[in-house]
């Protein structure tokens, strides 16, 4: 990440941000995420909240269903993990007896990542363990260290990914969900939410997508701290 695209994208100049102290212990960045995905019978989208609960490793957000696998210090790892609870989706299916009277025979299902389907958005949010006083954004230059990594995250890792995608519709929409700069911060993590979740649909492409976040996060908190 160096040269001129780099002074080209910008909009902060770090020089600042690096004028500003920030003491920093933790030196280890983490990875995760919470990709989204459909559970279809036939061409139609299956409410996963009737066969999965909203809390655990796997389970749903509302109509989606979700993997929430055990973060970890590189993508290899990570990626390992949502191996071992993808193998576990058609077994983790629980519908109560009515639910079950009314629906399609669970063994007719298929699971599918999509960005956006059937009016759907779907999501591959990558969760990256920074240190806690980074993520404190009662601070503005806190927020503004956060703003300036994502757009990092936006042009070195979203715009090159764009054209794998088969559905750009989930950008398309009137909300934020999705389009550039989206993210969320918690006292854990922040949460990249621009990447959608056809990045679930093979190991190369999650592993792909985290690492470059993981490699874009790195960059810049070394930076900062340097």
């Amino acid at each position: 990440l160096t040269g001129q695209s780099r002074a080209w994208i910008h909009t902060l100049d770090l020089a600042k941000l690096k004028s500003n102290k920030i003491e920093i212990e933790v030196l280890e960045i983490t990875v995760g995420c919470d990709p989204e995905y459909f559970i279809l019978s036939g061409r139609s989208v299956v409410n996963a909240h009737s066969y999965l609960p909203f809390q655990g490793e796997i389970g749903c957000d509302g109509t989606l269903a979700e993997l929430r696998p055990h973060y970890g210090v590189n993508e290899w790892e990570v990626t390992r993990n949502l191996a071992k609870l993808i193998g576990r989706i058609p077994s983790s299916l629980k519908a109560s007896q009515w639910i079950a009277s009314m629906m399609p025979s669970q063994k007719g299902f298929r699971f599918e990542a999509h960005s956006f389907y059937a009016g759907f958005p779907a999501g591959f949010h990558v969760h990256l363990g920074l240190p806690p006083e980074i993520l404190n954004t009662r601070s503005d230059l806190n927020r503004a260290t956060l703003n300036h990594l994502v757009r990092c995250l936006d042009w070195y890792v979203s715009v090159p990914l764009l054209a794998l995608e088969v559905a750009h519709e989930r950008r398309l929409g009137k909300g934020k969900y999705g389009k550039p700069g989206d993210y969320r911060p918690s006292a854990v993590t922040l949460e990249y939410r621009t990447p959608g979740g056809f990045f679930l649909r093979t190991p190369a492409l999650a592993r792909g997508l985290m690492g470059m976040c993981l490699a874009v996060t790195e960059d810049l908190i070394t930076k900062v701290r340097s």
